[in-house]
């Protein structure tokens, strides 16, 4: 497995993603990014190692439907603090993990057709 879920390639418009495959294991696709995605980021959470809560930050550059799940490393959901039609902003979402066991779990933003996973790692 990768230490970073998301990374940034040099060629115009593409990134690579973390992302579930159809058996629900962790995926790493490269997807191409239209005029409609640019501008959506999910950033590092922070603190990241963390007990027993962390911040979530993303950004979306124009209103839609956004998703934001946590999975645990079976990729099992945990928890979905985000799931309702959003203007364009900044947001900062807490996650408050003090009922969760300690381990690694993955962030995924969906807005639209952009997808993102970061890794979040929870340490008590």
């Amino acid at each position: 497995m990768r230490d970073s879920i998301s990374s940034v390639h040099k060629a115009p418009h593409a990134i690579a993603l973390g992302d579930f495959d159809e058996n629900g294991l962790l995926d790493f696709i490269t997807a191409n990014r239209d005029d409609n995605t640019i501008g959506i980021f999910l950033n590092e959470n922070y603190p990241n190692p963390f007990n027993p809560s962390t911040t979530i930050e993303y950004t979306i550059p124009q209103a839609g439907n956004v998703s934001l799940i946590v999975y645990n490393l079976l990729g099992e959901e945990v928890t979905r603090l985000v799931n309702e039609i959003q203007q364009a902003d900044k947001y900062n979402i807490i996650w408050d993990a003090s009922n969760f066991l300690s381990g690694i779990y993955f962030c995924r933003l969906q807005a639209g057709e952009f997808v993102q996973t970061n890794k979040m790692l929870l340490m008590k």
